[in-house]
């Protein structure tokens, strides 16, 4: 059952139990009434009956006398007075008022109660043989509290359905911004960030209302950031397979075509008994071969974070750094590593922290030196790139991209991020402080390359 219609039973109820208990208290001081009337009537009649016949001088006819005492309550509202000879017979009998609005028959009952009777005394020298009755006659009092009881019925009706009617629009109104709520989270729910709660909305809902449209700003301004950031991710994608086409087409195009050139002289001198000549290109295509081995581990590094758990922390960067003073050699690279790894998961957060610092540099920054350093303290890693370069303020917006993908994964790992220019003003400086895991793996990593790593890169 919904919260309005709860509200709406509950209303309802205490209502009925309202009309339950004043109906109950009406009814028994309606019956007190009716009875503390005919009681009063009754003391009334009494004493006017007595007074009638107090006078001696009347005595020669003391039944016209008895009669006349009768006929004085025609009309009377509470009493019915009879005249009653010795053996019973009616001889004289009052006529009440009739009420212009009786009560029903049932009513009557129910409240009238019982009559009250009494035979007043009467002076021997009147009564004679004769003897009056004075009965209580509740008609009209009863007709007079059924009237009452009609208009606090009609009233109690109107108030009660007026009552229904102000709380059902009063709770319709008071409930509307929670079915907004409802709707606006159905949105959200869907993906659609737009829906914000309007003004104006009750006292206690409106806390509700700031929170609920500061999370949807929040997941608008989220949402745009992904937006952003899958396009960046694509970006870079791009440029890294058309990296990695160039890397491919201008170190190992050559290489193997040379090795396959110098595969073919072998046949030949074979052929001649130029088994000198041949020894000769065999060890060129062996040093060939050697040298396409460095370059596509090298690149296997660039592309799998996941052989830091091979080679390590250290050799990871320094194959990093390696790559690009091949490419850059007018730039000074320097490397100031001092632990052999922090763990794989810090290990991958660090690396891609400076793999994407030394592209930004070497790209955007036009530095003549840049100078990477890894160290560690307690329970967290610092890692540091600068350069010499033209600053961050001054290099290309498209660096905006890179740092908030190096802020957010710094940020996952529980860390801290700055990307600066120097205090000197000559270059930029990118830094972040990385919480160590007390558990983390391959703290202690034995750092080797065998033959077989080779090959494993190479494969």
């Amino acid at each position: 059952m919904s919260i309005q219609r709860r509200l709406f039973v509950a209303l309802v109820v205490v209502l009925a139990i309202s009309a339950v208990i004043g109906g109950v208290l009406t009814y028994f001081h309606a019956l007190t009434k009716v009875r503390t009337e005919m009681e009063a009537a009754i003391a009334v009649g009494t004493h006017v009956v007595q007074n009638a016949v107090d006078d001696n001088e009347e005595l020669t006819n003391p039944r016209r006398r008895l009669r006349l005492v009768v006929a004085d309550f025609d009309g009377d509202r509470h009493l019915l007075a009879s005249l009653i000879s010795e053996g019973g017979t009616l001889l004289a009998r009052s006529t009440p008022l009739e009420p212009d609005d009786p009560a029903p028959e049932w009513f009557l009952r129910l409240v009238g109660g019982q009559p009250i009777t009494v035979y007043p005394d009467l002076p021997p020298s009147v009564a004679g043989n004769n003897r009056i009755v004075l009965q209580s006659s509740p008609i009209n009092e009863v007709a007079e509290v059924w009237s009452d009881a009609k208009l606090n019925a009609a009233t109690l009706i109107v108030f009660c359905v007026v009552l229904i009617v102000l709380a059902y629009w009063t709770l319709l109104h008071a409930l509307r911004p929670i079915e907004s709520v409802c709707t606006a989270l159905t949105r959200v729910g869907r993906g659609d960030y737009s829906a914000r709660l309007k003004e104006p909305v009750p006292l206690e809902l409106e806390s509700l209302r700031k929170g609920f449209n500061a999370m949807t700003e929040r997941l608008t301004e989220m949402e745009l950031a992904n937006r952003s950031l899958t396009k960046q991710v694509v970006n870079l994608q791009e440029e890294e397979r058309a990296q990695i086409a160039r890397d491919l087409h201008d170190e190992v195009g050559p290489f193997l075509f040379a090795t396959g050139a110098d595969a073919t002289m072998i046949r030949q001198f074979l052929t001649n008994a130029s088994y000198a000549d041949a020894r000769v290109r065999a060890e060129a295509i062996i040093e060939s071969v050697r040298h396409m081995q460095r370059h596509l581990r090298t690149i296997l590094t660039r592309l799998r974070p996941g052989m830091l758990s091979d080679v390590g922390l250290e050799q990871a960067v320094h194959g990093l750094v390696e790559f690009w003073r091949a490419r850059r050699p007018g730039i000074e690279f320097t490397e100031a590593i001092f632990v052999p790894t922090l763990g794989r998961n810090v290990d991958d957060v660090a690396f891609r922290l400076i793999q994407e610092s030394l592209s930004n540099a070497v790209r955007h920054a036009q530095p003549s030196a840049i100078h990477v350093s890894v160290s560690a303290r307690e329970d967290t890693a610092y890692v540091e790139v600068k350069d010499n370069g033209i600053g961050f303020s001054r290099s290309d917006q498209t660096m905006g991209f890179g740092i908030s993908g190096m802020r957010e994964r710094v940020t996952a790992a529980g860390g801290t991020f700055d990307a600066r220019d120097r205090s000197d003003g000559r270059g930029t400086v990118v830094t972040a402080k990385i919480p160590i895991s007390p558990n983390a793996d391959g703290d202690h990593l034995e750092l080797r390359m065998t033959e077989t790593a080779d090959e494993a890169a190479t494969g």
